[in-house]
């Protein structure tokens, strides 16, 4: 029996859509969004905050807008998405905090945020020193590559918002996920 199609979260997508406005334009944004299969747009266009969207619809969304706006690097264009997106999420005061908060904090809770981004799998995070950070998703072994790498733009993107520089992420795949090893100037 097939595993059920993973989904992100509908406040992702939410914020997704208004990094995709701000990178590309609105105007440019719907057009693509016009020339989706109506039953893709009825989708997407229906989400809430509180919903879950099927991984596929927002696959095909960003390929849209990519494609609609000319850029010929889909996966470069979604990690610009994301990293975004993660900004536009987690601004305002959270943004504050975060600058306030240890590297083990901030590495203890990206399984927390994967959590409110995913529906299935999980990811497991170490802190074996300063600067390092060590994170393991499982439960999704068939991870499409720009999934497994847009997961790292947004771990390197909160730590960057939190402050750290140098912040490299690295994602290997595993038989269960992928692994990630993340480097960045310890605080």
């Amino acid at each position: 029996m097939a595993e059920p199609e993973q989904r992100v979260s509908g406040t992702i997508m939410l914020d997704q859509r208004r990094s995709m406005d701000d990178l590309v334009g609105a105007k440019v944004v719907d057009s693509a969004l016009r020339k989706l299969p109506l039953s893709v747009r009825q989708e997407y266009e229906t989400l809430m905050p509180v919903s879950w969207c099927p991984l596929s619809i927002a696959h095909k969304v960003v390929d849209a807008v990519a494609m609609e706006a000319g850029k010929t690097d889909i996966l470069e264009f979604h990690k610009a998405v994301v990293n975004r997106g993660v900004e536009r999420t987690l601004r305002g005061v959270w943004r504050t905090l975060l600058r306030l908060t240890t590297d083990e904090f901030l590495v203890g809770k990206t399984p927390l945020l994967f959590s409110k981004s995913y529906e299935r799998g999980s990811l497991t995070s170490r802190f074996p020193g300063p600067g390092h950070a060590e994170l393991e998703l499982t439960g999704w072994p068939d991870v499409p590559t720009r999934d497994m790498e847009v997961i790292g733009v947004g771990v390197k993107r909160i730590l960057e918002m939190a402050g750290r520089k140098e912040v490299t992420s690295v994602a290997r795949r595993t038989s269960q996920g992928a692994s990630y090893t993340v480097t960045f100037l310890a605080k």
